[in-house]
């Protein structure tokens, strides 16, 4: 029965934003409720349970989503989103803007988390989509292709690490990682051809192209600094995730790991970026931290309300009751396989292996 009930509250959840037009944070705390009520757990307690939830997973990303929102604003306002598009588009041409995407997704995607690198890249969704005049749903969804590919099957990521070390050969993470790579690169050309093919006509509000400023070529900052706000976090978090794997001397891995972290990194790349405004470097900065604390508000909300839902779902006996179902049946490899991807599209691991945003 509390199967029932989880599967009909994420069905509500769909349903109350996309029909009856609530705002998704009211459907998700409604939804909370409604199992913690059905699944008896303590009446007293749900209020409480779904606060600590929401502010257990702001207390994990929330710095992150709102320092990779200012990143986004400050490639926005100094122009180098658009010199970052000038140079891919030039690279890949005009003609494969979407593959483009999904190439860089999937070289970001190997040492960057799929959220950190989707908000570090936003804006440059936003830039290729204008520039190519195609829709903005076909080029996320390329880029997304891209992050969750080499994200989910290369290392230095932790899912195929683990993976490794439960298939007992974690000494061999460089046939992990060329594994990973085979497999991954089919994946693109099917990301880019389904974001064209279903995603064109998606409607999306894209309120910020709204607002955004195309400024002229001779006032674009320099390719090397343009990328430099999204290149620096990814070479520090990879140098932080290779240190660990490669086993460097102790005090040289705490020092990357430090500096890799989303939170420094990301900081530091904020703070090179003053170099990217040549006038009034301050007051322009001070901007692009406005805009982007603004932008990540509901972004912030949303994500914390599914952690709400997530710690309702903790309480209940789902998870014990699906291992027990699964080891009592019965199956073919094949509806193994079939479930353990189930599970896995709705438990997809964060950061710290702790599962985002249901369980």
């Amino acid at each position: 029965m509390i199967i029932v009930v989880v599967l009909i509250s994420i069905l509500f959840i769909v349903l109350s934003s996309t029909v009856f037009k609530m705002h998704p944070l009211v459907g998700l705390l409604l939804a909370a409720l409604g199992v913690g009520i059905f699944a008896g757990l303590p009446i007293d307690k749900l209020a409480e349970t779904i606060g600590k939830g929401f502010g257990e997973l702001m207390s994990k990303i929330g710095l992150m989503v709102i320092l990779g929102c200012v990143i986004g604003a400050i490639l926005d306002k100094s122009g180098a989103a658009i010199k970052v598009a000038d140079v891919i588009l030039n690279l890949f041409g005009e003609k494969r803007p979407a593959f483009a995407m999904s190439v860089i997704g999937a070289i970001v995607g190997i040492p960057v988390f799929c959220d950190s690198g989707f908000i570090i890249l936003h804006k440059l969704n936003q830039i290729v989509a204008k520039r190519t005049n195609l829709p903005l749903a076909t080029v996320a969804l390329s880029l997304s292709g891209g992050l969750f590919a080499t994200h989910t099957l290369v290392p230095p990521t932790p899912g195929p690490l683990s993976a490794a070390g439960n298939l007992g050969i974690p000494d061999s993470i460089g046939l992990v990682i060329l594994v990973g790579l085979i497999v991954s690169i089919p994946s693109l050309f099917l990301s880019t051809w389904f974001a064209a093919r279903y995603a064109k006509d998606v409607p999306i509000v894209d309120e910020a192209s709204e607002h955004h400023a195309v400024l002229e070529v001779s006032n674009l900052p320099p390719a090397w600094k343009a990328f430099m706000p999204i290149l620096l976090p990814i070479l520090l978090i990879t140098l932080a995730s290779f240190a660990s794997i490669l086993h460097f001397p102790a005090p040289l891995t705490k020092w990357l790991g430090f500096l890799g972290s989303p939170l420094v990194s990301f900081l530091l790349a904020i703070f090179f970026s003053y170099s990217l405004f040549p006038e009034k470097a301050s007051e322009k900065m001070m901007s692009c931290f406005k805009s982007g604390i603004e932008h990540c508000g509901t972004t912030l909300v949303l994500v914390g309300a599914g952690g709400a839902f997530g710690a309702i779902l903790k309480e209940t006996p789902l998870k014990e009751m699906v291992s027990e179902w699964l080891t009592r049946n019965e199956m073919s490899g094949g509806y193994l396989l079939l479930i353990a991807f189930l599970i896995a599209s709705f438990s997809k691991p964060h950061r710290d292996q702790q599962p985002l945003p249901w369980f």
